[in-house]
Order: C-alpha cells, then structure tokens, then sequence
C-alpha cells in the first residue's frame, strides 16, 4: 500500500502542479485582458509605459525593419532583373508582403525581446523582494497595479511601431529600387496588391492560401492539367 501511494504521489504531483501552473497562467490573462477592456489602470503609469515601450523602441525598429527593407529590394531585384527584368510589380508585392507579414511579425518579435524580457524581469524581482505582496497589503491589486499598464501599453505600442516601421521599410526599399534599378517612385509605391483586408492581424492560415490561390490564378500560373504542373 505504501509502495502504491508513493507511486501514486509521483505520477500525481506534476500533473497537479501542471493543472495549478495553467490555472494560475489563464486566471492572469483573464485579470488581465478584463483590465485593459474596462479601463481598470493608472493612465499615468499607462503613459510612462507607453514612452519606455513606444519611444525607446524607435531606433531599434528603426534599424531592423530599415535594413530588412534594403536587404529585401536588393535581392528581390537581383533576382527580377536576371530572370525578367520588369519591376512594375515589385514595389506592390513588397507593400504586400510588409503589410500582411514582416512588418507585424519582426515588430512584435522586437518588441517581445526587448520590453517583454525587461517586463518579466522587472515584475519578477518585485515578487522575489516581496514588493507584490506590499501592494496586497496595501489594498491594492498587483495586476491591475503592475500588469495591465504594461499590457495596454505593449498592445497600442505594437500597432504603432508595425505602421512605423512599414514606412521604415517602404522608405528605404523605395530608395534602394530607384538608385539600385532605376525604378520611379510612383511605380514603387504601387498599392495596387494591397486591400482593407491585408491590414487585418492574424489571418488564418486557410485564408492566407485562399488568397494566394486567387492571385495566382489571376496571374496565369494555373495549368489545365496535372502533367503540365508537373512539367514546370
């Protein structure tokens, strides 16, 4: 009986320290996400975690999404130019794919190593040094306190800083192409690929291959048969 409890115990005490991790994770989100859609925060911490998030954050994108756009323009024309040398459309697939893809993905992933590792460090050492639990004493609510600020921040932060540096890369990209290529700036900056629904966040990816197929289908890379795909 010792034996069977003793093994009970070791198979038992992951899996409930586990159900208690994603407990405490969900009920954090759910305060959390509450907070922000309720406007349960300081606005002057909301604020300052707006400038330390947003402002401190411009030269780091800045520099990332500037020099993806001069590495992307580069080698896509490179490419264009050996195989057929008509940049007519690159200009618009580059707004495209910054809009819908890059620009938001390299964004987030910026601001999640600098401000995100900075946050949980910050947060974390306040626990350590009990400084949580003097907020619990006080009467006050440690997440709405300390959490949901820095959540409202990073959110609206995150929106801004993509848009910026869409114009970051777009700007360099335009100038990379007409030095580079010889493409004129109205040719570049050719919105023609882009719609309403590329600035939607997080489309599904059954979506995202929806439209790939009608564009594509649009462009006449559809074959009658299945021999002729093969073929190519």
């Amino acid at each position: 009986m010792n034996l069977a409890s003793r093994t009970m115990a070791r198979i038992g005490r992951p899996f409930t320290g586990g159900l208690t991790w994603a407990w405490s994770v969900y009920d954090l989100a759910y305060e959390t996400i509450r907070g922000m859609l309720t406007f349960r925060y300081s606005r002057r911490q909301f604020l300052e975690q707006c400038y330390e998030i947003g402002n401190r954050s411009l030269l780091f994108i800045t520099f990332a999404l500037g020099i993806l756009g001069l590495i992307s323009i580069y080698q896509v024309g490179y490419q264009v130019e050996r195989i057929l040398p008509d940049f007519t459309m690159m200009g618009a697939a580059f707004i495209n794919v910054m809009i819908r893809e890059f620009g938001p993905t390299i964004t987030a992933l910026m601001i999640a190593t600098r401000v995100g590792s900075g946050i949980a460090a910050e947060i974390g050492s306040m626990v350590v040094t009990e400084q949580v639990d003097a907020l619990r004493m006080c009467g006050a609510d440690p997440v709405r306190y300390l959490v949901v600020p820095r959540a409202a921040a990073c959110t609206l932060m995150v929106v801004l800083l993509s848009a910026y540096g869409i114009a970051v890369a777009t700007a360099v990209g335009l100038v990379v192409a007409q030095e580079a290529y010889g493409v004129h700036y109205q040719t570049f900056l050719n919105l023609q690929l882009v719609g309403l629904d590329d600035v939607a966040v997080g489309l599904s990816p059954m979506l995202r291959s929806l439209k790939l197929q009608k564009r594509a289908a649009r462009v006449g890379f559809d074959w009658p048969h299945i021999d002729q795909v093969v073929e190519k």
